[in-house]
């Protein structure tokens, strides 16, 4: 349903022109906080970016720099439910 991009992630905007030059609806821009559970989410987040004390983070994909450190990861979210 929608491709949440980090906006600290390789200026995230020009991706967004490249591949989608007349704009895209299921695109944003931010971070973990546009967690929806009602909708399927894809997220291309800076490693470390993650709360992961509120998500369980299932990784899909590991972008790499040239030099091989990790340049973002394309996670699902998945929200942890509070112990009773």
């Amino acid at each position: 349903d929608q491709l949440v991009m980090e906006g600290d992630v390789n200026e995230p905007y020009i991706f967004l022109r490249f591949y989608a030059p007349e704009g895209c609806a299921k695109c944003a821009l931010g971070d973990d906080s546009l967690y929806d559970a009602s909708r399927q989410q894809l997220f291309a987040l800076r490693p470390g970016h993650v709360d992961r004390a509120r998500f369980e983070v299932t990784v899909k994909h590991i972008v790499e720099y040239p030099r091989g450190s990790r340049s973002f990861l394309l996670v699902e979210l998945e929200e942890r439910r509070a112990a009773r």
